[in-house]
């Protein structure tokens, strides 16, 4: 029945992520075997065996309060296994002993539970323990049963806030986000120039002729060159200045920007076009579809323009104010982490959030710079932050979008470290990202830390000593 849910062909994903999973509630005693036969059914569908692992989980609490605060899942506490005959325990200890409970449930059944950790010499006097034709079931079981454990601290349901970027608006503090970087009462658009060079905008009326024929079975394909339109400059359109300018406004409306303004923006733009450039009102009521998109590209542009000025006065000038604000903290969801690819290479890092690292190659530079964060003694735990994914992804503005970090930490101490590896090639052109950065550092009264990390700075460090010197 859960392999036709899984194979639902039109299932979509929902927003809500409770929605995207099947549900089994099976007895305790075969949970263990439930879970193995699942992890068996996902990689015969075609998923791989990590996939497969990270797939199952145990139920989360359905109801508040049910389980605590922590919204983890509830893990099975014990190892549980019906064996066909009672173990032999002479050589456990009293310690042991104690963690290891045999009840007879029925003719040659025999219920064997184990409480806490096993570690491998408990493991192996268990498994010489029960009789040998339980041996196999129970070392399955054992696996799963580690695996199950919370390991992690996403697992474990540790809380892993950032501090966002703040700003007050309105008397308020808000999230600094693209919408506060103009003027709530709106941009001047008669603040840019109306003027539209020829790689902005151009009227070519020319046309190249093709002659496309068949020559007994075989198609034939002849250029028969290009040929100039008559000459309709002189010729009366119809259309005043005024009458183009109210058809561009009308084409060309825009929520933020006052019809007077477009009007009289509109109409220094056909000034200049006629005055400046040489065109007829012919030629450009004729060409006005071809303007009009060149239009809505300029203003755009203009948008763009008031944006990075808003941007740098907002964030930057002096009299800005800004702060680094847990009031608004991003925290990262425990029971989700969406990655597009799961790093698949050999070294194993011990202090990453989630149980797998997302979109992480098994070489390179930027795999270097998360070995040099998972060894940092001062890291409690880390993660790969995914880019573009604003409800799981730490994220800072820029003037158009946003900057998603590579990777976050949090620090023993309780700080926030944002590490953005570059390499020495791109370091010049994403300067934007790099002030944002270190504006946030600078705002956070020393709770938050940026790094921008080099392969080799300029005082010769690799990314191990830029972090253990950024964190001291």
């Amino acid at each position: 029945m859960l392999g036709r849910v899984l194979r639902m062909p039109y299932a979509r994903k929902r927003t809500q992520e409770e929605l995207n999973r099947a549900y089994a509630h099976v007895s305790a005693s075969s949970w263990p075997q439930a879970v193995s036969q699942l992890e068996d059914r996902l990689v015969s569908m075609g998923f791989e065996e990590q996939e497969a692992e990270e797939a199952i989980r145990p139920q989360p609490a359905l109801l508040p309060g049910e389980t605590g605060a922590n919204p983890v899942a509830v893990v099975p506490t014990a190892i549980s296994l019906v064996l066909s005959a009672a173990p032999a325990l002479v050589y456990l200890s009293a310690e042991e002993l104690a963690r290891v409970a045999v009840r007879k449930i029925a003719e040659g059944r025999v219920a064997f539970e184990v409480q806490g950790e096993v570690d491998p010499a408990f493991e192996l006097k268990l498994v010489e323990a029960v009789p040998p034709a339980d041996r196999d079931a129970l070392r399955k079981t054992l696996s799963i049963f580690r695996r199950q454990q919370p390991r992690t601290p996403a697992q474990r349901g540790e809380r892993f806030a950032v501090p966002q970027l703040c700003l007050w608006a309105d008397g308020a503090l808000e999230v600094a986000e693209k919408d506060w970087f103009l003027d709530p009462g709106g941009w001047n658009l008669l603040d840019f120039p109306a003027e539209m060079n020829a790689g902005e905008f151009n009227i070519q009326e020319k046309a190249e002729s093709f002659l496309i024929d068949i020559n007994g079975r075989q198609l034939t394909t002849r250029y028969l060159g290009t040929q100039l339109p008559l000459d309709l400059e002189n010729v009366d359109s119809g259309w005043t200045d005024l009458q183009l300018a109210r058809w561009l406004d009308g084409k060309l409306y825009q929520p933020d920007i006052r019809q007077e303004v477009l009007l009289e923006w509109l109409r220094r733009c056909l000034a200049f076009l006629m005055d400046r450039r040489g065109f007829t009102l012919t030629s450009l009521s004729r060409g006005r579809f071809l303007l009009e998109k060149a239009l809505r590209e300029k203003i755009k542009a203009c948008r763009q323009a008031a944006y990075e000025r808003g941007y740098q006065h907002t964030l930057f000038e002096n009299g800005a104010r800004v702060e680094t604000s847990p009031v608004y903290a991003f925290t990262y969801d425990p029971l989700n982490y969406p990655t597009h690819w799961p790093y698949a290479g050999r070294y194993q890092f011990a202090k990453h959030y989630y149980s797998i690292v997302g979109e992480l190659e098994s070489s390179g530079e930027e795999f270097e710079c998360a070995q040099a964060i998972d060894r940092c003694y001062q890291v409690r735990h880390w993660v790969r932050n995914l880019a573009q994914q604003p409800s799981f992804s730490f994220r800072l503005p820029l003037a158009n979008g946003f900057f998603y970090p590579d990777f976050v930490s949090e620090l023993k101490d309780g700080r926030i470290l944002v590490v953005e590896y570059k390499g020495a090639h791109l370091e010049e052109y994403e300067r934007e990202k790099r002030n944002v950065g270190e504006l946030w550092e600078e705002k956070s009264q020393g709770k938050a830390l940026f790094l921008w990390a080099l392969k080799e700075d300029t005082q010769n460090r690799d990314v191990y000593r830029q972090l253990e010197d950024k964190v001291h």
